[in-house]
């Protein structure tokens, strides 16, 4: 039997993206700090990447949940 890597890959990189993009975040917010550069919006990246992060698992948990439920009706 042989298995295709595509969606596992694409599994990976949905799982991956609000990580990387997190640490992406915090690696600017010291980068810059440690630069001495204060920007005025650097302090509201952190709670704008914070929300779409949760927007974005929400959409996850609700398509997960309707996929999962919608299947086992008759």
């Amino acid at each position: 039997m042989q298995v295709d890597p595509a969606p596992l890959l694409q599994s990976l990189l949905q799982k991956a993206f609000p990580l990387a993009l997190s640490f992406l975040d915090d690696a600017i917010i010291l980068a810059v700090t440690n630069l001495g550069l204060n920007l005025p919006w650097l302090h509201c990246l952190g709670t704008v990447l914070l929300v779409l992060s949760t927007v974005y698992w929400t959409i996850q948990i609700v398509q997960f949940c309707y996929q999962r439920f919608s299947t086992h009706r008759v």
